[in-house]
């Protein structure tokens, strides 16, 4: 399966209220090698139900604007912009999350808040893709 080449067990990280810069610092950080000369060095995150604004302007690792989070609980989805004291849930690869912890010193309540499931992500795409999924929302995209 070449769209996903390394099978990876997936990682539900739960932002708890307090912690929610922490998702700010991951986008941060994966801009940190980006530069605008010869050859462009990014570990750009690719994300699916989060946007993010970046500003060149401001200092390195500081330079995440705008972070929004695709809503769980609306009936019709969209966008919000992450706040301080909301709790998120971000499924990501333990491959990214590993990276993640990488960049950053995690203290134990943070730690302690990461499950790791016992499934690969292929299993995840076999099943998604294996039911009829109805109905599908889209969410308001902000275009016009």
């Amino acid at each position: 399966m070449a769209a996903m080449p390394f099978e990876s067990s997936l990682v539900v990280l739960t932002i708890v209220p307090g912690y929610s810069n922490l998702s700010v610092k991951l986008f941060d950080h994966g801009i940190s090698k980006f530069t605008w000369y010869g050859d462009p060095e990014g570990s750009f995150l690719q994300v699916s139900g989060m946007r993010v604004t970046y500003n060149f302007s401001f200092p390195e690792q500081c330079r995440t604007d705008t972070l929004q989070i695709l809503c769980a609980n609306c009936s019709v989805p969209k966008y919000e912009t992450v706040q301080p004291n909301g709790t998120y849930k971000i499924v990501t690869t333990s491959f990214i999350a590993k990276w993640w912890t990488m960049g950053f010193t995690f203290d134990d309540e943070l730690r302690n808040h990461c499950k790791q499931k016992e499934v690969m992500d292929v299993e995840v795409f076999h099943r998604a893709h294996s039911k009829n999924v109805q109905p599908i929302k889209t969410p308001e995209e902000g275009r016009k």
